[in-house]
C-alpha cells in the first residue's frame, strides 16, 4: 500500500487528478507519515524478533506501537465512507441509492 500510492490518482473537485507530481505532493501532505510509521515499525519488530529471538520485550513494544498504527490508518476507511456517501446523497436518486446498496 506504502508504495502504490505513490501513483494512486485522486478526485479533487470532481477532476480526477492522475498528475505524479500532484499526487506525491499530496500523499506527503496527508498520509505518507503515517504509512511509513507503519512500515518502519514492522520492519523494526522483524529485525528485532529475528536478531534476538529470547528478547520479546522490545519488539512486543514496536508490535504494540504497529498495531495502534495500523488502527489510525484505519480511519481513512472510515472517512472515505462518509465522502460517499455524502456524494451518494447529493448527486444520485433515492432510488438509484436503493440499487446501489443492494
Amino acid at each position: 500500500d506504502f508504495l502504490t500510492a505513490w501513483i494512486r490518482g485522486y478526485y479533487h473537485d470532481g477532476r480526477l487528478i492522475l498528475n505524479l507530481h500532484q499526487i506525491a505532493k499530496r500523499y506527503i501532505t496527508t498520509w505518507c507519515l503515517m504509512d511509513f510509521s507503519i512500515v518502519l515499525t514492522e520492519w523494526i519488530n522483524l529485525i528485532l524478533s529475528s536478531s534476538n529471538p529470547e528478547d520479546t520485550g522490545g519488539s512486543l513494544r514496536f508490535t504494540r506501537v504497529s498495531k495502534l498504527l495500523r488502527v489510525l490508518s484505519a480511519a481513512r476507511v472510515v472517512r472515505l465512507a462518509r465522502v460517499l456517501d455524502t456524494f451518494m446523497q447529493r448527486c444520485i436518486s433515492e432510488n438509484s441509492r436503493l440499487v446501489i446498496s443492494i
